[in-house]
This record gives C-alpha cells, structure tokens and sequence, in this order.
C-alpha cells in the first residue's frame, strides 16, 4: 500500500483534470489528511496546492509511449507478482493487440501504486477495475451520478448485465442523491452499503440583490444537449407563454452544436426571436449570467440531483424545476422554489409564470431558503468528512 502514516484514496474519474464537484472532492479530502491519487488520462494541465495530491496521469502520442514503457519497466523490477497475477488473471499480455495494449496501459500506473480505496467516480468504469478487488484486496468505492446509473443502462442492456457483474464486488458506494439509491438497487446493489453524500459547495454569502424583469423574464437554462434534459418540453413551455403574451427572454448555455430537432421546433413554434445559444461558457461565466437572469429552469427528465440547480439557488436565483431524479431532495415547492411534473410543458408554463408573479416580500423570502437550502445541506466543509467516515470505516474492516 502507498503509506503507512495516512490513508491512501485513489479517486479515478477518467478525465484529469475532472468535473467541478469531483475536483472539490479531491481537494477536500487532502484538506482532511488523506494522500489522493488521481489516475486518468490528461484532458489538460492540472496543478494542485496540496503535496498529498499525487497526479499520475496518462498522456496521448510520443510522450505517453515513452511514460508507459518506462513505467512497465519499473513494474517489472519492483512488483514482477504483481504483473504475472493481472496477466494470468487477464488472459493476454499489454501487446496482445492494440486494445489491450491500451488497458494495459490504463493499469500499469495502478499496479505501481496500489491505493488502499480505489473509488471510481462514474459507473461505466465498474467492471474493468474488479481485478483490484481480486487480485489485491483494495476496497471499492462507485459513485452514482446521472447518467450512468439513471438512464444509460435503462437503454443499454449489455451495460445493465455489466453493472450486475460488477456491482457485487464493491465494498461501498457512494450516491449523490436517494432517489439515485432506488436506481442502483436495481442492478443488484445492496443497499446496506450504499452511503448517501450530497455534492457539497463552499460556503458563500447570499448576494444582496437579484434582479428582477420589469417587461419580460429573463430564464436561463444550463446544461448539455441530451434528450433527458428536456429541451423539447421547454421549448412547448415557452409557446404556451407567447401564446397568451407573456414575454420572455431564454439564455440557453449549452456544449456541442443545436440539434437539428430543436433547431426544427424553435423555428416552427416561432421562437427563434426569444431564444439565444451560448455554445458553453466556463464555470465563473456561468455564474455571471446567473446574476443577470430572473430564474433558472430545469426542465429535465433524469438527473440525480443537478448542481446547476445548487449553483443557482446559492447565488439567489429563483428555479423552477421538473420533479426528475432526486430534485424533490432539494426543492419544496413554494418554499424554496418550484416543482413540477416531467414532460408537462403547461406546468413547466405556470411554475415560470409563478416565479415571475412574486411579491418582493415572497422573492425574497424564497431565495432566502433556497440559499439556507444549500448552505446547510450541500456544504462542503460538512459533506466531505462524510466521505472520510466512509473510507475509514472500510479501511477499519480490513
């Protein structure tokens, strides 16, 4: 195991650097005490303030055949068992083919430095990982989060019988949101280890204004073009409202290219006047047209909890959002924002109509809770210990 004196936490996310909340993550935990190993492959240059957050990474091209031969070189010399065990336990050697040259590649930095967790952030990434368990008793840890676990193997049956295989096998999993726990139980996780830890902010004053349309409400919406974010009801959402001449204007922060359906249906329900794309914008940029706008919507049909949403309400923007995944953890209709049902463009219609009607008092009341909200559930400094109890108590169990 990497060190004696603290515990070691590998957090594996594919991507280095990762998304905002894994990074808070990752910080958090060093902040705790414990030695962080990120494993993944570079996307772009990271830096950390911390010295117990130890990077090692994969890189593309020249550089990165040179990392790994030099790396499966000192494999050999300082753990010859530890490559003859992942060998047998494989079936074929790293240049058997291209693609497992590839995965042998992803393993050597690990067997190098055997974490004692290994917590993998994204559950596509379950099954390929079980060798560690096996072969090496390190502790599991899966996080639950969106997709992978409420949607992508509702459509993908090959992955659902992967998440059944592999699932078995982990010691402890980690789910942003309860109503994500009734997703996973499905793929045969037991629910005793299951450790519900929402996604924690920094703690940060409520600005002391937010403004307020006096001719149109101005909305805003974040999030990737998918089909389970609910594009589609949004936009029969806003012809509901011109159609009874409520003006509006929608910001719509969005990666990738418009899909052409929706470029089909903002034209055909003529929207094109209202509606504006910014093709992705960082995550202070975000913030900004957060400041500038009179509510955020989510019109979703599957999230676990959205941290949109969190950003959103911690800043004092009003939300109206969809009852999808685990949202009503987060909003009480009326109190801290507003709820409605999934693919329903006329209530989508009616809860932006009532975020827009309040009274300064009841506005401010509002995003006065939905402030409290985040700042006593989704805290940072209080969420991750959490995680530290977690770690520790499997590391008590060994």
């Amino acid at each position: 195991m990497i060190s004696d004196k603290r515990l070691a936490v590998a957090i594996y996310s594919v991507a280095i650097p990762s998304t905002t909340f894994i990074e808070r993550l990752i910080i958090g935990l060093a902040n705790e005490g414990l030695e962080v190993v990120l494993f993944g492959k570079f996307v772009q240059p990271v830096t950390y303030t911390q010295s117990s957050i130890i990077v090692i990474g994969n890189r593309n091209g020249l550089v990165g055949l040179v990392q790994y031969f030099a790396r499966f070189i000192k494999l050999l010399l300082s753990h010859p068992a530890r490559y003859v065990a992942l060998r047998n336990y494989l079936g074929y050697g790293p240049l058997s083919g291209k693609e497992e040259f590839l995965k042998w590649k992803k393993y050597v930095p690990v067997l190098l430095r055997l974490p004692d967790i290994f917590h993998i952030q994204w559950a596509r990434s379950a099954e390929e990982w079980i060798f560690l368990k096996k072969l090496f008793d390190v502790k599991l840890v899966l996080s639950f989060r969106g997709t992978h676990i409420n949607a992508a193997p509702k459509a993908d049956s090959v992955l659902a019988n992967s998440y059944r295989k592999a699932f078995k096998h982990f010691d402890a999993f980690h789910a942003v949101s309860y109503a994500m726990v009734k997703e996973a139980v499905q793929y045969g996780v037991d629910e005793s280890k299951v450790h519900v830890i929402y996604s924690g902010l920094p703690y940060r004053l409520l600005p002391e204004t937010n403004p307020v349309a006096s001719e149109r409400i101005r909305i805003l919406v974040v999030g990737r073009f998918h089909w389970k974010k609910g594009y589609q009801y949004l936009f029969d959402a806003l012809h509901k409202l011109k159609s009874i001449n409520v003006f509006f204007s929608l910001t719509l922060v969005a990666q990738g290219e418009l899909p052409h359906e929706l470029l089909f249906q903002l034209h055909d329900l003529n929207l094109s006047q209202e509606v504006s794309w910014i093709k992705g914008l960082s995550y202070q940029e975000v913030e900004n047209e957060m400041l500038t706008h009179d509510v955020l919507v989510l019109p979703s049909i599957e999230e676990g909890i959205a941290n949109v949403v969190l950003e959103a309400m911690q800043l004092g923007l009003l939300v109206v959002s969809t009852d999808c995944g685990g949202m009503k953890e987060v909003i009480l209709n009326g109190e801290n924002g507003f709820i409605v049902p999934v693919r329903n463009p006329q209530a989508l219609a009616e809860g932006i109509i009532s975020a827009s009607k309040l009274s300064h008092a009841d506005r401010t009341r509002l995003r006065q809770r939905g402030w409290e909200t985040v700042t006593e559930q989704f805290n940072l400094n209080r969420n991750i210990p959490l995680f530290v109890q977690m770690y520790e108590g499997l590391k008590s169990c060994a």
